[in-house]
């Protein structure tokens, strides 16, 4: 190859291995099975159209498959997700949070290295915590 010559990709190669699929149909079935499992905002009651929330999924505070767990995919309408995805409302999001951490807590049966809504530590703390300590087939072991 000459010098200053520049490699061509033929294909792309991201998303085709046997982990990056599973994750992705992982992700794709919580998410449905959130849109499906009701017509109620979680955080303001209205009904009407729903959207399947990441708790901790947005920007890559927590990796797949934790960021897709039923635990932390909400089902909120559309003011609600804007209004927490935009940090908005925090107090709103900190609350979902941990909500979604005591029913993580619940599902594997991990003991937490704080108690549930700890002054000193904050959720998405806890979330890289756990991210850290649980390996992929005890999180896609935890829903039945």
């Amino acid at each position: 190859m000459r010098r200053g010559s520049t490699i061509r990709r033929t294909r792309d190669l991201r998303g085709r291995g046997p982990d990056v699929q599973r994750k992705r149909a992982w992700r794709e079935t919580n998410t449905d099975r959130c849109r499906r499992s009701t017509s109620i905002c979680t955080a303001c009651k209205q009904r009407g159209y729903i959207e399947p929330a990441h708790l901790f999924g947005k920007r890559n505070q927590v990796s797949e498959p934790l960021a897709s767990h039923p635990a932390f995919l909400v089902p909120l309408c559309h003011e609600c997700h804007a209004s927490i995805d935009r940090y908005i409302d925090i107090e709103l999001r900190e609350r979902l949070q941990w909500e979604g951490i005591r029913k993580l807590r619940d599902a594997v049966g991990v003991t937490l290295p704080c108690r549930v809504g700890a002054e000193d530590w904050l959720p998405v703390d806890v979330a890289h915590w756990l991210d850290r300590e649980l390996d992929d087939e005890e999180i896609y072991a935890s829903v039945a």
